[in-house]
C-alpha cells in the first residue's frame, strides 16, 4: 500500500532531551519497486528514459519450474514440466517500473521486445484452495536473479518451498522522520526489528546473534569491485560481518513461544513526541542501546559481540543484508576479509545461520554507471534480495514511512505461519508498521 502522508511532527523543543546523541545522516528515501508494486505488464518495446539506446531483441524467456529437492511436491501438483500461473516480474537496470508477466500451462513466460542489458528477475507462485489439498496446505515458492538478457536468452528460475522450522526476521523498520521536521537533524533513533517464533515449538533467544553483512561489495566501484566481493558474497560457507550483537541471557531467560514475537528496538524510548510517524517503544523486548544513545534501563541491552562497534544510532539502511544466527564466539573468529578501508570481517558459519533478509537499493542513474553486484549473498541463506528505488530528494517524504514486513501465508496451530521462502522478494513487503504483531 501506499503510505499517506502525516502531519507535522509534535513540538520538541530539545530532541537531545530523548536521546543522549544523535548522529546526523541523509536518509535516502526509499519506496518498493518489487512485490506489491508492479508496473501491471509492462513491455520494454522503448528505450529506458536516459542513456544510449541500445539494439532490442525479439523476446527473451523465463523458465520456472520447482526446485529438484521439490519433485514430489512436483508430482503431486501436476507440475512436473513446470509452474503454471507464477508471477515474474522483471525491471531493467537503470530503469523504474517493473514487469509482472505470468507463466503459460508450461511454466513459461516470454519476456517481449525488451532491450539487451542487466535484468532483476524474480518469480513466487502460492497455491491456490484445489492445489492445497494436494499439496497438504497453502504453500508457496520463490527464487530470483540477476542477469544479462539477450537475443534468445532464457533464464532459468528454480522456486523453493515454503518453511516453517523456526525463528524469523519478520519485520524491520527503517523509517526515519524527514530532517525537515527533525531541527535538520537525522532521526533514526525509532528504528526496530522484530523477532517471530514460526514453529511450534517454544525457543529461546538467548545468546542467538543478529547483526548486519556487508559494508562492502553491493556495487561495481573502481575503489571497491563486484570482482574484489565475489569471494564473500558467493560464498555458501558463512556469512561476512563486523556488525553482530548477542542477545542477553544464560540459555533459558528469554523463551518466544510458537506465533510470538520480540520486538528489538534500537532506543527504547517512546518516540512519538518527536514526530507522530514514529512509536513508543519503550516496551520493547530488548534495546540496542548504539554508543552514545539514551538508555532504558528497564529493557535488556543486546551485547555487542562484532569487530567494531554500533557506533550510531543509523540501524537499517535501504541496501543492507541483515541475519539471525546461533551463538558464536565472534571474537575468536580469525579475520576472513578485509574490505578497501581495511576493516576485517568475520565469517559466521554457514551451518549456524537461522534467518537472513537482504535488500538492495537502487538509483536510476548510478545504477548504470555503478551497476549492483549480484549476487548479494549465497542462495543458501537467501535467494534473492528485494529490491527498494532510493531517492536523493527529502522532499518525496511520503513514501518513507513504512517497514520491510514478512507475508502472513496460512492458519496453523491457533498461530499464524509467516511466508518464509528464502527469497526476501517473494516473502517481504513494504508496508505499514505493525511493531510487535503479525499480519495473519
Amino acid at each position: 500500500m501506499r503510505p499517506s502522508c502525516h502531519p507535522g511532527p509534535a513540538s520538541v523543543a530539545d530532541i537531545g532531551q530523548l536521546l543522549a546523541v544523535q548522529a546526523p545522516h541523509f536518509l535516502a528515501l526509499a519506496l518498493v519497486v518489487g512485490a506489491g508494486a508492479c508496473g501491471g505488464g509492462r513491455d520494454f518495446s522503448g528505450p529506458p528514459s536516459s542513456g544510449p539506446t541500445v539494439p532490442t531483441t525479439t523476446a527473451a524467456t523465463v523458465r520456472v519450474r520447482l526446485a529438484p529437492e521439490e519433485s514430489a511436491l512436483a508430482d503431486a501438483l501436476g507440475w512436473q514440466t513446470g509452474i503454471p500461473n507464477a508471477e515474474v516480474h522483471v525491471l531493467r537496470n537503470g530503469t523504474a517500473v517493473w514487469s509482472t508477466l505470468d507463466t503459460d500451462v508450461n511454466g513459461e513466460v516470454v519476456v517481449p521486445g525488451v532491450f539487451s542489458g542487466q535484468f532483476r528477475i524474480y518469480a513466487t507462485r502460492r497455491l491456490n484452495a484445489a492445489e492445497s489439498q494436494l499439496a497438504g496446505g497453502v504453500r508457496a515458492f520463490g527464487d530470483g536473479l540477476t542477469a544479462t538478457l539477450g537475443l534468445g536468452t532464457v533464464i532459468e528460475l528454480e522456486l523453493a518451498s515454503d518453511r516453517a522450522e523456526g525463528l524469523v526476521i519478520s519485520e524491520l523498520n527503517p523509517t526515519d522522520p524527514p530532517i525537515t521536521d527533525t531541527n535538520g537533524t537525522g532521526y533514526s533513533a525509532g528504528h526496530y526489528v522484530e523477532i517471530y517464533n514460526n514453529s511450534s515449538q517454544t525457543r529461546f533467544l538467548d545468546g542467538l546473534l543478529f547483526g548486519r553483512a556487508y559494508f562492502f561489495g553491493q556495487r561495481d566501484f573502481s575503489f571497491n569491485s563486484c570482482a574484489a566481493s565475489q569471494s564473500t558474497r558467493e560464498d555458501p560457507n558463512g556469512i561476512f560481518t563486523l556488525l553482530v550483537l548477542q542477545f542477553p541471557g544464560s540459555g533459558a531467560d528469554h523463551p518466544i513461544g510458537p506465533g510470538e514475537t520480540r520486538l528489538i528496538a534500537n532506543v527504547a524510548i517512546d518516540h512519538t513526541p518527536v514526530h507522530p510517524w514514529l512509536f513508543d517503544l519503550s516496551g520493547a523486548d530488548f534495546e540496542i542501546h548504539p554508543v552514545g544513545a539514551a538508555d532504558n534501563p528497564s529493557v535488556p541491552n543486546m551485547i555487542n559481540v562484532g569487530t567494531e562497534p554500533w557506533r550510531s544510532t543509523y540501524l537499517l539502511a535501504t541496501g543492507d543484508t541483515y541475519f539471525l544466527s546461533e551463538p558464536a564466539d565472534v571474537a575468536a573468529l580469525p579475520t576472513a576479509f578485509r574490505d578497501h578501508t581495511g576493516r576485517g570481517y568475520v565469517q559466521l558459519p554457514a551451518d549456524g545461520i537461522i534467518d537472513a533478509v537482504s535488500f538492495v537499493g537502487l538509483n536510476l542513474d548510478s545504477d548504470r554507471e555503478f551497476p549492483p553486484c549480484a549476487p548479494m549473498i549465497n542462495q543458501r541463506f537467501d535467494r534473492y534480495e528485494l529490491a527498494v528505488l532510493e531517492f536523493g530528494l527529502v522532499g518525496e517524504v511520503e513514501e518513507t514511512n513504512i517497514s520491510y514486513r514478512r507475508l502472513g501465508l496460512r492458519s496453523e496451530g491457533g498461530r499464524t505461519i509467516l511466508q518464509d521462502t528464502g527469497t526476501t522478494a517473494a516473502d517481504f513487503i513494504m508496508t505499514d508498521h505493525t511493531p510487535g504483531t503479525v499480519n495473519p
